[in-house]
């Protein structure tokens, strides 16, 4: 048996070119690949360095900086003023517990002392109403003897009234007509400053009545005892005459025959007044008397005609008895 033995330059011998061109480029890669390996070492050693300068800057960005430790000093004269308030401050405590303590007792007598003066108070308040309450009611026993006193002992004046001159409408646009008076004192007490007048009006009704009479009689109070002329005294028992001629306004015509139910005819009235005083006081006491003035009526016996036609005379007038607007105070 025979071998073939082959040498390698024999072998190379029977290489083409293009294959010899490829063989002598790797062979040219192997050649380089030591320093293609020594440059890549290199950059390792690069990158690890970069690496290593870049977590040590972080290292110095995250160290904490060193705290600082400062000391203030007070000055010598704070800190013995501080020291001498510091000895002084229990004294000082107990002497404002103690003040306070006086004033809370202090407080509590003064709330007391208020307390017994409000009962004080209290007491003598109910007593004096008391004591009020009593006196009032003495004093209104006292007033009502006195006007008991003063009703039973004053003077009462009465009268008779009467015409002494017929109702005459004149042609001035008035009215005139002549009253007497006979007075009597029926009290216990003579009657002093009695004066006596009258008035012819125009009414409708007795409430206008009494006002007209209490306004009338509202002139003779404010007259003084000897203002004017004076009055006369009658004595218990006496009687006194007086007469007198009263007149009717033109106004007070006009008015009653604005407010008369009779067109063109007037209803006169007469009112007297009596006014007198007593020695006890200064008040005033009057007697009222008031009369329609009228005529009987032919045609019906017991009935009166109580409207005129204002002008000249009217005949038969007389005062018509009437309880109407008498009373006495």
């Amino acid at each position: 048996m025979h071998t073939r033995r082959y040498n390698a330059p024999m072998r190379t011998l029977f290489l083409t070119a293009a294959q010899r061109e490829r063989l002598e480029l790797l062979f040219a890669d192997f050649r380089s690949l030591p320093r293609g390996l020594h440059a890549i070492e290199k950059q390792i050693e690069a990158i690890g360095e970069q690496a290593k300068t870049a977590e040590e800057g972080r290292k110095c960005k995250r160290e904490t900086p060193p705290r600082l430790h400062a000391e203030l000093q007070l000055p010598e004269t704070v800190q013995d003023y501080y020291r001498t308030t510091q000895h002084a401050e229990p004294g000082k405590r107990r002497r404002e517990w103690a003040a306070l303590g006086i004033s809370a007792l202090t407080l509590v007598a003064v709330i007391g002392y208020a307390i017994i003066t409000y009962r004080q108070w209290h007491t003598m308040d109910a007593t004096f109403r008391e004591v009020k309450k009593q006196t009032d009611s003495a004093q209104a026993q006292v007033i009502t003897m006195q006007k008991q006193l003063v009703a039973s002992e004053r003077p009462w004046i009465s009268a008779r009234i009467f015409l002494t001159q017929p109702l005459i409408f004149t042609g001035k646009g008035i009215a005139t007509i002549g009253v007497g008076a006979i007075m009597k004192n029926v009290g216990h007490s003579p009657a002093i400053n009695v004066r006596f007048d009258s008035k012819v009006i125009m009414v409708l009704g007795a409430e206008d009545l009494h006002k007209r009479q209490v306004d009338y009689g509202k002139i003779w109070e404010r007259r003084s005892a000897t203002g004017g002329l004076p009055g006369n005294t009658i004595f218990p028992g006496d009687e006194h005459p007086d007469h007198g001629i009263t007149d009717m306004s033109a106004d007070e015509i006009k008015a009653g025959l604005a407010k008369s139910p009779i067109p063109g005819k007037v209803t006169p009235m007469l009112i007297v007044c009596i006014d007198y005083m007593f020695y006890s006081g200064p008040e005033h006491h009057q007697t009222w008397y008031a009369y329609p003035l009228g005529r009987p009526d032919p045609k019906h016996p017991g009935m009166w005609m109580g409207f005129f036609v204002p002008s000249g005379t009217p005949e038969g007038v007389v005062l018509i008895g009437s309880m109407m607007g008498e009373w006495a105070n």
